[in-house]
């Protein structure tokens, strides 16, 4: 399987019964038992297989034969936030790193272990020189980061703020000067990579701009030109100074929708795919979320965001389906909404064959 064990799987399908789909597994090739964890990461793979065959077949069984080695299956079972919780309270970094999560990504750590990874935690005095070891305020990040490299997985780094569902808006707004908020991040990245101001060398490669600035006003209370121009100067900013890094966005809360069968970007990916291409921008991945009962629509809406990106010449760009779970709304009383509240994500590439 790839994912630290020595499981590997031949999958094969047989699409001539479409009535009732099967999963047939053809036993172990060697005479150990599983442990625990090894069982929900074997549930993993298979659930991700599930994820992009039901988008295509109404039914089908599929057969793995574990005596018959094929391959290594990529890893999908990434996750959002870091094992601190709720303000270090509770520390999860054994059982995440029994996990073998392959990364997690750095957004909404406010919630619930709050004055981490945002800007305005690292930088409080927005108007100072970033050029300054002593502007910035690392401490708080710097624990919570160690406990995220003790699971063992990469790190997706969001530079932004985390979502605020009061009316009170403090932190979401467009930054007064997009050249010294990229500045701003230009110090983050030289502290956690380069060792800079007490830092480390982490050599954290994903950099993510800003979180769902069409999640209005929850995320973003400014324009979609006021987020075009935060990610050209960030994004520049960056690929100048660390051409190694890999940069994207917009981590977009709504992608599009499908109308008769057919899926239809929304108008804010249409306007920030042409804003990138028109201005000759770095976009190494694009970021993009869903939360859905119904599983084949991420497959459906990957390979469709993946022949868009296409389409605007972004034949290289990473796809990155980085935040999803089971359901839309998350404030249901049961024990759905419940489910969904754990804000489970995926942050790697997915690019279905």
């Amino acid at each position: 399987m790839g994912l630290g064990t020595r499981w590997n799987f031949l999958p094969m399908i047989d699409t001539s019964n479409e009535a009732t789909p099967m999963l047939t597994i053809l036993g172990p090739s060697v005479k150990s038992v599983p442990s625990a964890v090894e069982k929900i990461l074997f549930a993993c793979g298979m659930l991700s297989l599930a994820f992009f065959l039901t988008a295509d077949l109404a039914a089908q069984e599929l057969r793995v034969d574990l005596g018959s080695p094929a391959g290594t299956f990529r890893a999908l079972h990434g996750l959002n936030k870091g094992p601190l919780s709720p303000g270090g309270l509770i520390d999860l970094t054994e059982s995440i790193r029994d996990l073998r999560p392959p990364s997690i990504r750095l957004h909404d750590c406010h919630w619930p272990y709050p004055d981490v990874v945002d800007i305005h935690t690292i930088f409080p005095r927005f108007e100072a020189d970033p050029r300054v070891p002593a502007h910035y305020d690392f401490a708080r990040t710097d624990a919570y980061l160690e406990a995220v490299r003790r699971t063992g997985a990469d790190m997706v780094y969001r530079l932004g703020e985390s979502i605020e569902h009061d009316p009170t808006k403090k932190h979401v707004h467009p930054p007064k000067d997009a050249d010294q908020w990229a500045a701003i991040g230009l110090g983050i990245i030289r502290h956690y990579n380069e060792g800079w101001a007490g830092g480390h060398r982490w050599n954290i490669r994903y950099w993510e701009i800003w979180n769902e600035p069409e999640n209005r006003p929850a995320m973003w209370t400014g324009t979609d030109e006021d987020y075009f121009r935060l990610y050209r100067a960030t994004a520049r900013a960056i690929k100048t100074r660390y051409p190694h890094l890999k940069v994207g966005g917009p981590a977009v809360g709504h992608s599009g929708d499908w109308k008769d069968g057919v899926f239809r970007p929304s108008a804010f990916v249409i306007r920030f795919l042409s804003f990138c291409r028109e201005q000759s921008l770095p976009l190494d991945f694009f970021s993009w979320h869903g939360y859905t009962a119904d599983p084949s629509e991420y497959s459906r809406k990957a390979r469709a965001l993946r022949r868009l990106l296409d389409d605007f010449g972004f034949t290289a760009t990473e796809s990155h389906l980085n935040e999803w779970n089971y359901l839309p709304n998350f404030f249901t009383g049961n024990w759905e909404g419940l489910a969904c509240s754990t804000n489970t994500e995926c942050p790697r590439p997915i690019t279905p064959p």
